[in-house]
């Protein structure tokens, strides 16, 4: 898929993908993906995921990607293995599937002509697909309800086994954790569901009023110590700030929340130079992160392509989950902060 990616900048035309193909850096990568394409190297996953489909005959698996150049992979690889295995898509796009072929292959994995349905996110969905004795993630995702959504394609009416392939110190390991502790938090919400009618009712009291709400003391915010403006406008606020040297964000809300604040300028810089990545992936160890930037000119600052920029905060939102709030300065930033922590 990598090697597909590079193959794809080369046929651009844009100015974005002239820049990276005159990186140094970028360069550097390219020639290694070329040299492991043409000595024949595979990721390690498929290598992993071969191990793990050593199936019985009656036995079924559903293998997750996120990507539907993964599934053709994946699916081609497995054949050739020896399995059976089939690829399911949406119907969006020039290789999406129609809704024909979609049932078409269903009933065909239901049954037992494929023993392998390699499927993007549209097997996350409610479609009728049969119950499998082993899923697979190829990749971790972010969320814990997509998780527990394909986790619950397997162990309907028999025990089955789910397995999770993650690459050390790539975004799969941050993704992991980002599931593990929302759905930890999830479990924790029933629990306390379960549990409210066992508890006595609570007096009702008068409902506060906003000047109420804005009275409330006692709130503790931990800042990075080069985060002095805004802790400043916290302080103002009647924040307590804890300031040190953080090793992830600029602020910690809570023992669940995070945030990175940047500027417009910053943000953009931080693409360019790939900080922002390793950022979101720290930032992956809370619970609930989140991202806040200053200012909304994000287009003046740099020779970058608007599209990139956009490309890039897309990939901020869904790729690793984390929400983005917009400021206006670092008052507004200092009050966002302390709702969250009202919240908290």
């Amino acid at each position: 898929q990598c090697y597909e990616y590079v193959k794809g900048l080369e046929n651009d035309d844009s100015k974005a993908a002239g820049r990276a193909l005159n990186n140094s850096d970028f360069q550097s990568g390219k020639s290694m993906i070329e040299y492991l394409k043409k000595e024949g190297e595979e990721h390690p996953k498929l290598e992993k995921l071969r191990e793990i489909l050593n199936l019985e005959d009656d036995e079924k698996a559903i293998v997750f990607t996120e990507y539907r150049n993964s599934a053709d992979i994946i699916s081609e690889e497995l054949n050739i293995s020896g399995l059976n295995a089939v690829k399911f898509v949406g119907q969006q796009g020039d290789d999406g599937m129609t809704q024909k072929k979609q049932k078409e292959v269903l009933e065909a994995f239901d049954d037992g002509k494929f023993n392998v349905l390699v499927s993007t996110s549209i097997g996350e969905e409610g479609l009728d697909i049969p119950a499998v004795d082993y899923v697979i993630f190829y990749e971790p995702v972010a969320s814990g309800i997509r998780d527990i959504q394909r986790a619950g394609r397997t162990g309907r009416e028999e025990s089955g086994k789910v397995f999770v392939l993650i690459a050390e110190n790539t975004r799969d390991e941050g993704h992991y954790w980002s599931s593990h502790h929302k759905k930890n938090k999830m479990n924790e919400v029933l629990n306390e569901l379960k549990n409210e009618n066992k508890r006595p009712k609570p007096e009702k009291n008068k409902q506060k009023t906003l000047d109420g709400f804005d009275e409330e003391s006692g709130l503790v915010i931990h800042a990075d110590d080069r985060e002095n403006s805004v802790a400043k406008e916290l302080s103002r606020l009647d924040i307590k700030v804890r300031k040190n040297r953080l090793k992830v964000g600029d602020f910690v809300v809570s023992d669940r929340v995070a945030a990175e604040r940047k500027t417009a300028a910053d943000l953009v810089d931080s693409i360019v130079d790939n900080r922002l990545f390793d950022q979101l992936k720290k930032l992956q160890e809370f619970e609930n992160p989140l991202i806040i930037v200053e200012g909304r000119d994000l287009y003046n600052h740099r020779d970058i392509h608007p599209n990139a920029i956009r490309g890039a905060l897309s990939s901020v939102s869904i790729e690793y989950g984390i929400p983005i709030l917009w400021s206006d300065g670092e008052r507004d930033t200092a009050e966002l902060l302390k709702s969250l922590a009202k919240r908290e």
